[in-house]
């Protein structure tokens, strides 16, 4: 018998009522192959069974601002109005436009940005991210535009005026120009600051270097003529006063007259009750007090700095009259292992008492004359063979 009622509503044709006796799906709906309800038709996802799988309730394709309409459902060729940067195709779809991303709905910019942008979201300078140098946004849409004095597609044309010392410049600053004016050159010395800036010439002055200066006083460091009065900086060791400049006291590096020291030259310290930089004690190659073994900063090559004081490095000692490190102690004097210092010998002895008038009678010994010795502070008193030296006639 051949079925001839009305077919399953997900039925295009059927040889019973049942959804499970459906010959072919209607459009939008597939036949399940397996569960409890294996055979029947279905709607696909996003297509809703109250319309008979014929309207779609998912999401729009990504090119589609809306789909709603006769012929809606998730394809390109379903949308009825275009997202932002896409067109309608000779096809009937929404395509996006050239340099904008199918993948992220027409919204994904992938071109070049425009020349005044660092980053930017699509075209043009209102698409910018960030402005490049020189640029700024500006206007409601933060637009960015050149800043005042540049120009170019990329605002890197300087349109201002150059520094004074410049004979033609990329901006405005004096590590900008291009070549330097007459009686200037560009600095290798770092004077100005800047690496490679235009100073004038030697004995060249003024705002373009057209003024001709004499050589300043030898006093001077910088000048504005060549006497001793017209000094602006002073060398070290002079101070500036009303123009010139006045010596300072004797081993001053600088100072604020011409009695009173600032700072003081390596190897001298500043002594604050009368401020004059005096030597430091000859232990040390650097201090902070003056003539103070006990205030060393840092000692000569041969030996190390210890809470202040400067101890000869080991095997060598200090010897107590020149205060320097030697290898071995002088006659009458013994190394001290704690300190490394030459100190008297507490070895057996003797000495000659020179006081004692003619014949040198005393203790059994007689001296036909006497030249007295060398006498070195702390170490005792050195016959030299010459100028000192004394007879003994007894022995």
């Amino acid at each position: 018998m051949t079925y001839i009622g009305l077919c399953h509503e997900f039925c295009l044709s059927c040889t019973g009522p049942g959804a499970a006796q459906c010959v072919a799906c209607v459009p939008n709906a597939h036949r399940l192959v397996e569960g409890e309800n294996a055979g029947n038709c279905e709607c696909q996802t996003d297509w809703d069974p109250a319309s008979n799988c014929a309207s779609y309730i998912g999401n729009c394709h990504p090119s589609c601002l809306t789909c709603t309409g006769a012929n809606e459902g998730p394809y390109s060729n379903n949308c009825t109005q275009c997202v932002d940067h896409s067109y309608w195709s000779e096809y009937g779809d929404c395509t996006c436009d050239t340099c904008w991303n199918s993948d992220l709905g027409c919204s994904g910019y992938s071109c070049e940005c425009d020349p005044k942008c660092n980053l930017c979201v699509g075209p043009g300078p209102a698409a910018c991210l960030g402005c490049v140098e020189h640029a700024s946004a500006t206007g409601d849409n933060n637009e960015c535009t050149c800043d005042e004095n540049w120009g170019g597609v990329d605002c890197s044309y300087y349109t201002g005026v150059c520094h004074s010392l410049c004979d033609g410049c990329s901006g405005p600053d004096l590590a900008d120009c291009i070549y330097c004016i007459n009686h200037a050159h560009r600095s290798v010395t770092l004077s100005t600051g800047v690496q490679g800036a235009c100073e004038c010439d030697a004995n060249w002055t003024g705002d373009q270097c057209d003024q001709r200066q004499e050589p300043c006083h030898p006093s001077c460091l910088t000048c504005s003529g060549p006497d001793s009065n017209e000094c602006e900086t002073c060398n070290f060791g002079f101070v500036l006063t009303n123009g010139s400049c006045q010596a300072c006291p004797e081993d001053c590096k600088t100072c604020t007259d011409s009695n009173t020291c600032e700072t003081c030259y390596s190897n001298y310290a500043l002594d604050p009750a009368d401020n004059r930089c005096r030597r430091c004690h000859p232990t040390c190659s650097e201090c902070t007090e003056a003539q103070n073994a006990a205030k060393c900063s840092s000692c000569y090559f041969d030996a190390v700095l210890e809470a202040e004081k400067c101890k000869c490095d080991d095997p060598l000692m200090m010897d107590s009259a020149t205060w320097k490190c030697v290898d071995a102690c002088f006659t009458g004097f013994e190394k001290d292992d704690a300190t490394n210092e030459c100190i008297p010998s507490t070895a057996a002895g003797f000495t000659f008492d020179f006081l004692t008038v003619t014949p040198f009678d005393s203790e059994g010994v007689i001296g036909d004359y006497c030249n007295p010795p060398i006498v070195i502070d702390q170490r005792g008193g050195y016959f030299d063979g010459g100028k000192a030296s004394i007879a003994v006639s007894n022995f």
